[in-house]
């Protein structure tokens, strides 16, 4: 959950202490500052409130303190981090177990879930870009696999000479509007003859 809550690179996941996302009083961040190994770059990754929860159940479970690494062997959980390698064969032990095919899943799998989920809800790239730590749009958009096709099907289907529906919520509001502007217009056309 963590990995794919905070879309981070696994060099970075592993890397995470206790410190890094609770307080002293046992609560969980929802959103902490963090520099990403391989670019330098800072992001401000974000714990959902089930993340939260299933990450303070772990780090009371496994009995972690202050400066332990969160992700460690069960049998050492006051050690080093697991290895990027463990955690791949953890992940596709993972997916076999739901019965999904582990070939085309990996650790950076995790990374891109939320991206992509994201995306398919119309957050916009640059925001996704920012949580992932691009320095640039085209890099989100190669990340996200956003294709030519994909851009030219996006816009055929959005025909933007089609007919909106006024929703309730716009008509309304522009109901609310006249009425704040209708008495202004009678003053200026009065004062102004017209």
């Amino acid at each position: 959950m963590v990995a794919i809550d905070t879309m981070l690179r696994a060099s970075d996941l592993l890397n995470l202490k206790t410190r890094d996302v609770m307080l002293s009083d046992g609560a969980v961040h929802q959103s902490f500052p963090l520099r990403q190994k391989k670019t330098s770059q800072s992001v401000f990754p974000v714990l959902t409130l089930d993340t939260r929860k299933a990450l303070k159940s772990w780090v009371i479970a496994s009995q972690k303190r202050e400066h332990d690494y969160i992700f460690t062997r069960t049998k050492d959980p006051h050690g080093q981090p697991i290895t990027i390698g463990f955690y791949r064969t953890l992940i596709k032990s993972w997916v076999k177990a739901v019965g999904i095919p582990s070939q085309n899943i990996s650790a950076h799998s995790l990374r891109r879930s939320k991206a992509i989920y994201l995306y398919q809800q119309g957050v916009t790239v640059e925001l996704i870009g920012r949580l992932l730590g691009h320095r640039s749009s085209v890099s989100t958009i190669r990340y996200l696999g956003i294709d030519e096709a994909q851009a030219r099907e996006a816009a055929l289907t959005h025909n933007i000479f089609d007919p909106m529906p006024v929703q309730e919520n716009q008509a309304g509001l522009a109901d609310q509007l006249w009425e704040l502007l209708a008495p202004k217009l009678d003053e200026y056309l009065t004062k102004n003859g017209e």
